[in-house]
């Protein structure tokens, strides 16, 4: 009897190591799951649907997942969750139009201001220091040679 109780033990644990592994999880649930870390809540201001808790983004959730079992393909899903919510659905900007500004702006400002500071670092470096002025000092010599032999 504790044989058989042994077993069932090792088979309960093996299960749930299994299924926190991602073991046994389907497509639909790599596409779902896919497709919730790629948009954002329309819920949520600023969180990604997957980490959204309102009532509304689970309900979304149940609704893509219902839609890939039915035959729709992420981009289908993700076509018209754009038609419905806009853009700013998609967590990160599409590779055309004003999106490839976004995808290479950042690149292109950081190599402009690289090459600023290095322009600047370089002028700074080809710059022939001033002269220094030669004054005379020979009343500030008299000055003190005077307030030195006052003192003794």
């Amino acid at each position: 009897m504790a044989t058989l109780s042994a077993l069932y033990l090792v088979l309960a644990l093996s299960s749930g190591v299994q299924a926190q592994s991602g073991y046994g999880r389907t497509e639909t649930d790599v596409a779902a799951g896919g497709l919730f870390t790629s948009l954002m809540s329309p819920y949520c201001p600023g969180s990604l649907l997957n980490e959204c808790p309102s009532n509304q983004a689970a309900v979304l959730r149940d609704s893509i997942r219902t839609w890939l079992v039915s035959g729709r393909s992420s981009e289908q899903i993700r076509d018209h969750l754009v038609a419905t919510f806009g853009q700013e659905i998609l967590a990160s900007p599409p590779y055309e139009g004003a999106g490839v500004f976004a995808w290479w702006g950042p690149i292109v400002i950081a190599i402009l201001g690289l090459a600023a500071a290095g322009w600047c670092l370089y002028r700074r470096t080809q710059t022939t220091p001033p002269t220094p002025t030669t004054t005379s000092d020979d009343e500030l010599t008299r000055r003190l040679h005077r307030e030195l032999t006052q003192g003794e």
